[in-house]
């Protein structure tokens, strides 16, 4: 069954919707998902259903007819690369997983994403598209590479094309699983916009472009891509200049894995439901961020979280409570001396009084020197390290911004990486 209508809210943000569409005679219905899952926060006002959404983000089903669609507050060109840094899933409402296209045409879900595909792939008209060594074999007059002569006999002599051979070559070539997968979701997306009603003409003349730029790539072959593409993103396999490769293919898995289409066919769309814990996706993309680069900040760094990094609060008495920071950068597991920074992660622009209070306890607790509260940048301008202070001639608090919207969002975390590494250095 498709929604018949979907409503769109801004993360912690509310909606009022009528309470009509969710009462079926005497029953109020809406999805049992909602009775154990605090995905919004509702009220009744004057014969409308008062949504308050939460720190959750996606496409979330109220009922079988109803959707909403939060979006995030931050990151939005760069969603699905938190996502995928932070490994987190977007998990899928499995009960009311499908919607079909006779939603609302202003607010398409599949075109969100497929807009962010396209804000990805301008990297690679930036920055080029990955090519390597890849064999390739065939049967020419003109022979190159290695002559194989059993498949010479067996394909080309046995029936009279004494003047060809089987050969087998290496060329640095386009023509990649990536970029077979990027066209293959290209073609997807041109479909999938086809197939509305009310396209957006901006997004197919963005798609027709980059389909030009992938004109010289053929499309998949085979049913093992989806898994093949998911390896190659978790082992991290793509040399480092085209690292910008795993949110694009990260953004294709999605389109292809999600849209029920099989790409080589003509079938009806459909797409889905997911939601994402922002909060969590926002920590643990801190987290990764930093043990991925644990090396550029110091030598013999070693990056610790809540489980990992915890230790009593209280050095003596009974209490038995733990001091547990998001971060913390120390260089031995099991001493407190060697702890270089402790930092708590906080999604928000503007940390609070009580945030403060919270890493100062931290920097007693473990007898540092040096703490931090990371958050996000409501803007570029406000990117950046923001120095509070030196608690009793001994802790130094800073806080630092990262800016989450500019495609070139590895410099910005460059710069996270280089201010990390000045402020342990002195």
């Amino acid at each position: 069954m498709g929604f018949k209508q979907i409503y769109q809210v801004n993360e912690r943000d509310r909606i009022s919707i009528p309470l009509e569409r969710f009462l079926s005679g005497n029953d109020f219905n809406i999805s049992d998902k909602h009775k154990t899952e605090t995905y919004f926060h509702f009220t009744i006002k004057n014969q409308q259903l008062v949504l308050h959404s939460d720190k959750y983000v996606g496409l979330i089903p109220l009922n079988d007819e109803v959707g909403i669609f939060v979006k995030p507050k931050i990151g939005t060109k760069n969603w699905m690369h938190l996502v995928g840094r932070a490994n987190t899933k977007l998990r899928s409402i499995n009960e009311l997983r499908l919607y079909g296209l006779d939603i609302d045409p202003e607010i398409q879900i599949i075109e969100y994403i497929i807009g962010t595909l396209c804000i990805q792939l301008e990297l690679v008209v930036r920055h080029g598209m990955f090519a390597e060594y890849t064999s390739f074999q065939t049967i020419t007059q003109y022979p190159r590479g290695r002559i194989d002569f059993g498949k010479s006999i067996t394909k080309a002599w046995a029936k009279g094309e004494n003047r060809k051979v089987a050969i087998k070559y290496y060329e640095f070539s386009r023509n990649t699983l990536y970029n077979r997968y990027i066209k293959s979701a290209l073609i997807l997306s041109q479909a999938i916009l086809a197939s509305n009603p009310n396209p957006r003409r901006d997004l197919q003349e963005q798609i027709h472009y980059f389909l030009q730029v992938f004109k010289n790539i053929p499309l998949l072959q085979g049913v093992d891509s989806n898994i093949r593409i998911k390896e190659s993103i978790k082992k991290s396999a793509l040399p480092k200049i085209r690292e910008y490769y795993y949110d694009i293919l990260n953004t294709a898995l999605f389109i292809i894995e999600h849209s029920n289409i099989d790409v080589f066919e003509n079938q009806d769309f459909e797409g889905l439901s997911f939601v994402v814990d922002m909060e969590t996706v926002f920590e643990k993309y801190c987290q990764n961020l930093l043990r991925e680069n644990s090396s550029l900040i110091s030598e013999e760094l070693i990056v610790l979280d809540q489980s990992t990094g915890k230790k009593p609060l209280f050095s003596e008495g009974p209490d038995r409570r733990f001091a547990e920071p998001d971060i913390l950068l120390t260089s031995n597991f099991n001493s407190e001396e060697s702890v270089k920074l402790v930092i708590d992660v906080k999604y928000k622009p503007n940390p609070s009084r009580i945030d403060l209070n919270q890493i100062i306890t931290y920097a007693y607790s473990y007898n540092t020197n040096k703490a931090m509260l990371l958050c996000y940048a409501e803007n570029e301008g406000a990117e950046g390290g923001e120095y509070l202070g030196k608690i009793n001639g001994k802790s130094d608090i800073w806080i630092y911004r990262i800016f989450l919207e500019g495609i070139e969002i590895n410099e910005n975390e460059e710069r996270l990486i280089s201010n990390l590494e000045e402020i342990i250095s002195t």
